[in-house]
Protein backbone atom coordinates (compact mmCIF):
# COMPACT_ATOMS: atom_id res chain seq x y z
CA UNK A 1 0.00 0.00 0.00
CA UNK A 2 1.34 3.41 -0.90
CA UNK A 3 1.66 6.11 1.74
CA UNK A 4 1.40 9.86 1.23
CA UNK A 5 5.20 10.01 1.65
CA UNK A 6 5.75 7.39 -1.08
CA UNK A 7 3.35 9.20 -3.37
CA UNK A 8 5.14 12.52 -2.86
CA UNK A 9 8.43 10.81 -3.73
CA UNK A 10 6.87 9.29 -6.85
CA UNK A 11 5.59 12.68 -8.03
CA UNK A 12 8.93 14.35 -7.34
CA UNK A 13 10.77 11.69 -9.36
CA UNK A 14 8.33 11.98 -12.27
CA UNK A 15 8.63 15.77 -12.38
CA UNK A 16 12.41 15.49 -12.38
CA UNK A 17 12.16 13.13 -15.37
CA UNK A 18 9.99 15.69 -17.16
CA UNK A 19 12.46 18.48 -16.37
CA UNK A 20 15.45 16.53 -17.70
CA UNK A 21 13.61 15.53 -20.86
CA UNK A 22 12.45 19.06 -21.65
CA UNK A 23 15.98 20.41 -21.15
CA UNK A 24 17.18 18.48 -24.19
CA UNK A 25 14.07 18.79 -26.38
CA UNK A 26 13.84 21.93 -28.47
CA UNK A 27 10.60 23.21 -30.03
CA UNK A 28 12.04 22.39 -33.47
CA UNK A 29 12.62 18.76 -32.50
CA UNK A 30 8.99 18.44 -31.44
CA UNK A 31 7.65 20.23 -34.54
CA UNK A 32 9.72 18.05 -36.88
CA UNK A 33 8.40 14.94 -35.13
CA UNK A 34 4.80 16.07 -35.66
CA UNK A 35 5.35 17.06 -39.29
CA UNK A 36 6.72 13.62 -40.13
CA UNK A 37 3.41 12.10 -39.04
CA UNK A 38 0.88 14.82 -39.94
CA UNK A 39 1.09 16.07 -43.50
CA UNK A 40 0.04 19.40 -44.93
CA UNK A 41 -0.82 21.31 -41.74
CA UNK A 42 2.39 23.33 -41.21
CA UNK A 43 0.95 26.57 -39.82
CA UNK A 44 -1.59 24.73 -37.71
CA UNK A 45 1.07 22.40 -36.29
CA UNK A 46 3.25 25.36 -35.38
CA UNK A 47 0.44 26.63 -33.14
CA UNK A 48 -0.42 23.18 -31.78
CA UNK A 49 3.17 22.28 -30.93
CA UNK A 50 3.71 25.70 -29.33
CA UNK A 51 0.83 25.13 -26.91
CA UNK A 52 1.79 21.53 -26.16
CA UNK A 53 5.49 22.30 -25.76
CA UNK A 54 4.98 25.22 -23.39
CA UNK A 55 2.63 23.11 -21.28
CA UNK A 56 5.16 20.27 -21.08
CA UNK A 57 7.80 22.81 -20.06
CA UNK A 58 5.67 23.77 -17.07
CA UNK A 59 4.73 20.19 -16.14
CA UNK A 60 7.75 19.82 -13.86
CA UNK A 61 6.73 22.82 -11.75
CA UNK A 62 4.97 22.50 -8.44
CA UNK A 63 1.92 24.37 -9.72
CA UNK A 64 0.98 25.25 -13.30
CA UNK A 65 -0.82 28.54 -13.79
CA UNK A 66 -2.90 29.71 -16.73
CA UNK A 67 -3.27 26.28 -18.34
CA UNK A 68 -4.65 26.77 -21.87
CA UNK A 69 -7.58 24.65 -23.03
CA UNK A 70 -8.51 24.81 -26.68
CA UNK A 71 -10.57 23.34 -29.52
CA UNK A 72 -9.18 21.25 -32.37
CA UNK A 73 -11.57 20.86 -35.27
CA UNK A 74 -11.58 19.64 -38.86
CA UNK A 75 -13.70 17.43 -41.07
CA UNK A 76 -13.13 13.72 -40.49
CA UNK A 77 -9.88 12.40 -41.88
CA UNK A 78 -7.84 15.61 -41.66
CA UNK A 79 -5.66 14.54 -38.73
CA UNK A 80 -7.38 15.44 -35.43
CA UNK A 81 -6.92 12.07 -33.77
CA UNK A 82 -3.42 11.81 -35.21
CA UNK A 83 -2.46 14.87 -33.13
CA UNK A 84 -3.30 12.88 -29.99
CA UNK A 85 -1.50 9.76 -31.23
CA UNK A 86 1.58 11.74 -32.24
CA UNK A 87 1.82 13.52 -28.89
CA UNK A 88 1.45 10.24 -27.01
CA UNK A 89 4.14 8.63 -29.17
CA UNK A 90 6.43 11.65 -28.78
CA UNK A 91 6.20 11.62 -24.99
CA UNK A 92 6.86 7.87 -24.94
CA UNK A 93 9.85 8.16 -27.30
CA UNK A 94 11.34 11.10 -25.40
CA UNK A 95 10.73 9.73 -21.91
CA UNK A 96 8.27 12.42 -20.81
CA UNK A 97 6.03 10.81 -18.14
CA UNK A 98 3.05 13.15 -18.57
CA UNK A 99 -0.32 11.37 -18.85
CA UNK A 100 -1.78 11.81 -22.35
CA UNK A 101 -5.32 10.44 -22.51
CA UNK A 102 -8.14 10.24 -25.01
CA UNK A 103 -11.78 10.30 -23.88
CA UNK A 104 -14.74 9.68 -26.19
CA UNK A 105 -17.28 12.27 -25.05
CA UNK A 106 -20.06 10.49 -26.89
CA UNK A 107 -19.87 7.93 -24.04
CA UNK A 108 -20.25 10.60 -21.35
CA UNK A 109 -23.77 11.15 -20.03
CA UNK A 110 -25.45 12.89 -17.15
CA UNK A 111 -25.78 10.93 -13.91
CA UNK A 112 -28.64 8.49 -14.10
CA UNK A 113 -28.33 7.69 -17.77
CA UNK A 114 -26.41 4.81 -19.31
CA UNK A 115 -22.74 5.64 -19.80
CA UNK A 116 -19.95 7.32 -17.90
CA UNK A 117 -20.31 10.52 -15.92
CA UNK A 118 -18.24 13.60 -16.67
CA UNK A 119 -16.19 13.11 -13.47
CA UNK A 120 -14.84 9.85 -14.93
CA UNK A 121 -12.66 12.05 -17.15
CA UNK A 122 -10.61 13.00 -14.10
CA UNK A 123 -10.35 9.37 -13.03
CA UNK A 124 -8.92 8.51 -16.45
CA UNK A 125 -5.88 10.63 -15.58
CA UNK A 126 -5.08 8.33 -12.66
CA UNK A 127 -3.74 5.57 -14.91
CA UNK A 128 -0.98 3.53 -13.30
CA UNK A 129 -0.77 5.94 -10.38
CA UNK A 130 0.43 8.72 -12.73
CA UNK A 131 -1.54 11.30 -10.80
CA UNK A 132 0.86 14.23 -11.04
CA UNK A 133 -1.51 16.41 -9.01
CA UNK A 134 -3.69 16.77 -12.10
CA UNK A 135 -0.94 17.40 -14.62
CA UNK A 136 -1.80 15.81 -17.94
CA UNK A 137 -3.24 16.48 -21.38
CA UNK A 138 -6.76 15.24 -21.99
CA UNK A 139 -8.18 15.03 -25.53
CA UNK A 140 -11.97 15.09 -25.37
CA UNK A 141 -13.03 13.61 -28.70
CA UNK A 142 -16.48 13.81 -30.31
CA UNK A 143 -17.11 16.97 -28.30
CA UNK A 144 -19.47 18.29 -30.96
CA UNK A 145 -21.83 15.39 -30.22
CA UNK A 146 -22.54 17.00 -26.84
CA UNK A 147 -23.09 20.55 -28.11
CA UNK A 148 -26.20 20.00 -30.19
CA UNK A 149 -29.47 19.61 -28.21
CA UNK A 150 -30.63 16.07 -27.42
CA UNK A 151 -33.95 15.74 -25.61
CA UNK A 152 -35.28 12.81 -23.61
CA UNK A 153 -38.90 11.69 -23.43
CA UNK A 154 -39.62 14.39 -20.82
CA UNK A 155 -38.34 17.12 -23.11
CA UNK A 156 -35.17 17.71 -21.10
CA UNK A 157 -32.01 18.61 -23.01
CA UNK A 158 -29.66 15.86 -21.83
CA UNK A 159 -26.63 17.29 -23.57
CA UNK A 160 -27.08 20.64 -21.81
CA UNK A 161 -26.76 18.82 -18.47
CA UNK A 162 -23.70 16.93 -19.70
CA UNK A 163 -22.13 20.23 -20.75
CA UNK A 164 -22.79 21.67 -17.28
CA UNK A 165 -21.00 18.72 -15.69
CA UNK A 166 -18.21 19.00 -18.24
CA UNK A 167 -17.81 22.69 -17.46
CA UNK A 168 -17.14 21.82 -13.82
CA UNK A 169 -14.29 19.54 -14.86
CA UNK A 170 -12.75 22.00 -17.34
CA UNK A 171 -13.02 24.96 -14.94
CA UNK A 172 -11.13 23.00 -12.30
CA UNK A 173 -12.33 20.60 -9.67
CA UNK A 174 -10.52 18.70 -6.94
CA UNK A 175 -11.25 14.97 -6.73
CA UNK A 176 -10.01 12.47 -4.17
CA UNK A 177 -8.99 9.53 -6.36
CA UNK A 178 -8.02 6.02 -5.23
CA UNK A 179 -4.56 4.81 -6.32
CA UNK A 180 -4.05 1.30 -7.70
CA UNK A 181 -1.31 0.62 -5.19
CA UNK A 182 -3.58 1.67 -2.36
CA UNK A 183 -4.55 4.86 -0.63
CA UNK A 184 -5.82 7.93 -2.44
CA UNK A 185 -4.64 11.24 -3.83
CA UNK A 186 -6.26 14.59 -4.47
CA UNK A 187 -6.16 15.73 -8.08
CA UNK A 188 -6.88 19.23 -9.32
CA UNK A 189 -8.13 19.31 -12.91
CA UNK A 190 -7.23 23.00 -13.01
CA UNK A 191 -3.71 21.70 -13.76
CA UNK A 192 -4.94 19.70 -16.77
CA UNK A 193 -4.88 20.86 -20.38
CA UNK A 194 -8.15 19.96 -22.10
CA UNK A 195 -8.42 19.76 -25.88
CA UNK A 196 -11.95 19.54 -27.26
CA UNK A 197 -11.99 17.72 -30.60
CA UNK A 198 -14.77 17.33 -33.12
CA UNK A 199 -15.59 17.31 -36.83
CA UNK A 200 -18.72 19.45 -36.29
CA UNK A 201 -20.28 17.73 -39.29
CA UNK A 202 -23.80 19.00 -38.61
CA UNK A 203 -22.53 22.55 -38.11
CA UNK A 204 -20.60 22.40 -41.37
CA UNK A 205 -23.64 21.05 -43.20
CA UNK A 206 -25.76 23.84 -41.74
CA UNK A 207 -23.31 26.54 -42.84
CA UNK A 208 -23.14 24.95 -46.26
CA UNK A 209 -26.92 24.97 -46.69
CA UNK A 210 -27.14 28.64 -45.80
CA UNK A 211 -25.25 29.69 -48.88
CA UNK A 212 -26.93 27.30 -51.28
CA UNK A 213 -29.42 28.76 -53.71
CA UNK A 214 -32.10 27.00 -55.67
CA UNK A 215 -30.12 26.84 -58.91
CA UNK A 216 -26.48 27.72 -59.59
CA UNK A 217 -25.57 27.95 -55.93
CA UNK A 218 -25.96 24.24 -55.24
CA UNK A 219 -22.60 22.58 -55.60
CA UNK A 220 -21.18 25.42 -57.68
CA UNK A 221 -20.55 29.09 -56.90
CA UNK A 222 -22.88 31.04 -54.68
CA UNK A 223 -24.63 33.97 -56.32
CA UNK A 224 -23.60 36.56 -53.78
CA UNK A 225 -20.07 35.45 -52.95
CA UNK A 226 -17.08 33.90 -54.63
CA UNK A 227 -17.18 30.93 -52.29
CA UNK A 228 -18.17 27.39 -53.18
CA UNK A 229 -20.31 25.32 -50.83
CA UNK A 230 -17.38 22.90 -50.56
CA UNK A 231 -15.16 25.74 -49.35
CA UNK A 232 -17.71 26.55 -46.67
CA UNK A 233 -17.88 22.92 -45.53
CA UNK A 234 -14.10 22.72 -45.15
CA UNK A 235 -13.75 26.30 -43.91
CA UNK A 236 -12.78 27.51 -40.46
CA UNK A 237 -15.22 27.22 -37.55
CA UNK A 238 -15.21 29.83 -34.79
CA UNK A 239 -16.26 29.75 -31.15
CA UNK A 240 -19.20 31.94 -32.16
CA UNK A 241 -20.29 29.23 -34.62
CA UNK A 242 -20.02 26.65 -31.85
CA UNK A 243 -22.07 28.72 -29.43
CA UNK A 244 -24.76 29.13 -32.07
CA UNK A 245 -24.61 25.37 -32.62
CA UNK A 246 -25.22 24.71 -28.91
CA UNK A 247 -21.96 25.02 -26.96
CA UNK A 248 -22.44 26.66 -23.57
CA UNK A 249 -20.96 30.15 -23.55
CA UNK A 250 -19.24 29.29 -20.27
CA UNK A 251 -17.37 26.40 -21.96
CA UNK A 252 -16.50 28.63 -24.92
CA UNK A 253 -15.15 31.15 -22.44
CA UNK A 254 -12.71 28.54 -21.12
CA UNK A 255 -11.33 27.82 -24.60
CA UNK A 256 -8.39 30.07 -25.44
CA UNK A 257 -8.56 29.39 -29.15
CA UNK A 258 -9.81 27.20 -31.98
CA UNK A 259 -7.29 25.44 -34.22
CA UNK A 260 -8.78 24.44 -37.57
CA UNK A 261 -7.06 21.70 -39.53
CA UNK A 262 -7.68 22.05 -43.25
CA UNK A 263 -8.47 19.98 -46.30
CA UNK A 264 -5.27 18.62 -47.80
CA UNK A 265 -4.09 19.71 -51.22
CA UNK A 266 -3.93 17.00 -53.89
CA UNK A 267 -0.14 17.07 -53.60
CA UNK A 268 -0.23 16.57 -49.83
CA UNK A 269 -2.94 13.93 -50.13
CA UNK A 270 -0.81 12.11 -52.71
CA UNK A 271 2.11 12.07 -50.27
CA UNK A 272 -0.19 10.71 -47.57
CA UNK A 273 -1.52 7.98 -49.86
CA UNK A 274 2.04 6.99 -50.80
CA UNK A 275 2.92 6.72 -47.11
CA UNK A 276 -0.10 4.45 -46.52
CA UNK A 277 0.96 2.22 -49.41
CA UNK A 278 4.46 2.02 -47.94
CA UNK A 279 3.09 1.08 -44.52
CA UNK A 280 0.93 -1.65 -46.08
CA UNK A 281 3.95 -2.91 -48.04
CA UNK A 282 5.95 -3.26 -44.82
CA UNK A 283 3.05 -4.89 -43.00
CA UNK A 284 2.42 -7.51 -45.69
CA UNK A 285 6.10 -7.95 -46.56
CA UNK A 286 5.27 -7.82 -50.26
CA UNK A 287 6.09 -5.37 -53.04
CA UNK A 288 3.20 -3.17 -54.17
CA UNK A 289 3.07 -1.99 -57.76
CA UNK A 290 0.96 0.98 -58.88
CA UNK A 291 1.04 3.89 -61.33
CA UNK A 292 -0.37 7.40 -61.66
CA UNK A 293 -3.78 6.07 -62.65
CA UNK A 294 -3.85 4.17 -59.35
CA UNK A 295 -3.04 7.31 -57.37
CA UNK A 296 -5.66 9.35 -59.23
CA UNK A 297 -8.28 6.71 -58.52
CA UNK A 298 -7.39 6.74 -54.81
CA UNK A 299 -7.42 10.53 -54.76
CA UNK A 300 -10.99 10.46 -56.08
CA UNK A 301 -12.17 8.61 -52.97
CA UNK A 302 -9.95 10.43 -50.47
CA UNK A 303 -12.00 13.64 -50.27
CA UNK A 304 -14.94 12.20 -48.37
CA UNK A 305 -16.04 12.42 -44.74
CA UNK A 306 -13.58 9.63 -43.91
CA UNK A 307 -10.62 11.32 -45.61
CA UNK A 308 -7.51 9.17 -45.91
CA UNK A 309 -9.12 6.50 -43.71
CA UNK A 310 -11.29 5.65 -46.71
CA UNK A 311 -8.11 5.13 -48.75
CA UNK A 312 -6.49 3.03 -46.02
CA UNK A 313 -9.56 0.80 -45.75
CA UNK A 314 -9.71 0.49 -49.54
CA UNK A 315 -6.04 -0.51 -49.82
CA UNK A 316 -6.32 -3.12 -47.11
CA UNK A 317 -9.52 -4.58 -48.56
CA UNK A 318 -8.00 -4.84 -52.04
CA UNK A 319 -4.81 -6.40 -50.66
CA UNK A 320 -6.60 -8.96 -48.49
CA UNK A 321 -8.99 -9.96 -51.26
CA UNK A 322 -6.20 -10.39 -53.79
CA UNK A 323 -4.06 -12.40 -51.37
CA UNK A 324 -6.96 -14.58 -50.23
CA UNK A 325 -7.65 -15.64 -53.83
CA UNK A 326 -4.24 -17.29 -54.16
CA UNK A 327 -3.33 -17.89 -50.50
CA UNK A 328 -4.50 -21.53 -50.46
CA UNK A 329 -2.74 -22.63 -53.67
CA UNK A 330 0.44 -20.58 -53.95
CA UNK A 331 3.04 -19.22 -51.57
CA UNK A 332 3.11 -15.46 -51.11
CA UNK A 333 6.80 -14.54 -51.02
CA UNK A 334 9.37 -12.13 -52.41
CA UNK A 335 8.86 -13.53 -55.92
CA UNK A 336 5.40 -12.01 -56.17
CA UNK A 337 3.92 -8.55 -55.87
CA UNK A 338 0.58 -6.90 -55.30
CA UNK A 339 -0.55 -4.87 -58.30
CA UNK A 340 -3.13 -2.20 -57.49
CA UNK A 341 -4.81 -0.97 -60.68
CA UNK A 342 -7.32 1.42 -59.10
CA UNK A 343 -9.59 1.77 -56.09
CA UNK A 344 -11.66 -1.21 -57.27
CA UNK A 345 -9.13 -3.65 -58.68
CA UNK A 346 -5.97 -5.42 -57.54
CA UNK A 347 -4.26 -8.74 -58.14
CA UNK A 348 -1.24 -10.81 -57.14
CA UNK A 349 1.43 -11.18 -59.80
CA UNK A 350 3.78 -14.16 -59.69
CA UNK A 351 7.15 -14.04 -61.48
CA UNK A 352 8.23 -17.50 -62.68
CA UNK A 353 11.25 -18.65 -64.59
CA UNK A 354 9.35 -18.78 -67.88
CA UNK A 355 6.40 -16.46 -67.52
CA UNK A 356 4.43 -14.13 -65.35
CA UNK A 357 1.09 -15.39 -64.08
CA UNK A 358 -1.70 -13.02 -63.01
CA UNK A 359 -4.58 -14.02 -60.79
CA UNK A 360 -8.14 -12.95 -61.42
CA UNK A 361 -8.70 -9.30 -60.61
CA UNK A 362 -10.62 -8.69 -57.44
CA UNK A 363 -12.79 -5.73 -56.72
Amino acid sequence: MSTPKMTEKFIKERKEEIRRAMERITPRIMLDYFEKRIIGQHKELMMIVYMLYTYLQQACKEVITDVPSWVLTAPSGCGKTEVYRTLKAFCADQGIPVPIIHVDLSQITEAGFQGKEANSIIQSLALEDSVLDGIGICFLDEADKKFSPSHNSDGEDINAKVQSNLLTVIEGTIENLPLKSGGSRQMDSNQTMFVLMGAFQDLRNSKQKRIQTTDRGIGFICRDMETSTEDVFYGDITLEDMIEFGMLEEIAGRMQMVVNLHKLSREDMTDLILSKIHILEQELQISIVFDNNTINSLLDISYTNLGVRRVTNCLRTLAFRAISEVFYDKAIDSNCCLVIENSNSAYIEFAGAQEVQKTHRCG
